[in-house]
């Protein structure tokens, strides 16, 4: 994570999938690091039907290893979570890597992601949250004119 990284195919075509739930599409962008494609991806995950602004935005190696929850969610921090995180978080929250990097010491397979703190970011578009999320996740070189959005909705009415 400490490497910077820089995003493929953010000024061209791609595709959305269905995600998780039947509510979500997910669509992903590789990462390059050092000039080469390791398997690092950045996902971002919409919900076409959802009336207000609502996506998910994770960097991955065959899981999340941090992640940004801009959704109306209410959950549990760990338990031994340190001191100034609360006990629950409500609302965009974010599962940043130094939170939860102690959790993926010496796994195969990586662990939930059980931290996280409140989004307090004032931004509120889209466009402004993704490139505050690549600075803080030191993603470089999106273009000012980049095609990445969410998925529009999938209902007519």
């Amino acid at each position: 994570m400490a490497e910077t990284k820089t995003i493929v195919g953010a000024d061209g075509p791609y595709n959305w999938r269905p995600g998780y739930s039947a509510h979500e599409r997910a669509t992903d962008f590789p990462l390059q690091v050092e000039g080469e494609q390791r398997g690092a991806k950045l996902l971002i995950v919409g919900f076409p039907r959802a009336k207000e602004l609502k996506f998910r935005l994770s960097i991955c190696f065959n899981a999340a290893i941090c992640r940004l929850d801009y959704t109306d969610e209410y959950h549990p921090n760990s338990l031994h979570a340190p001191a100034g995180l609360p006990p629950f978080v409500q609302g965009p929250h974010y599962h940043s890597w130094p939170l939860n990097r102690q959790f993926f010491r010496g796994t195969l397979t990586p662990p939930d992601l059980h931290l996280a703190e409140p989004f307090t970011n004032p931004a509120r578009t889209f466009d402004a949250i993704l490139r505050w999320f690549c600075a803080d996740t030191k993603i470089v070189g999106l273009p000012p004119d980049h095609l990445i959005e969410l998925p529009k909705s999938d209902l007519l009415i």
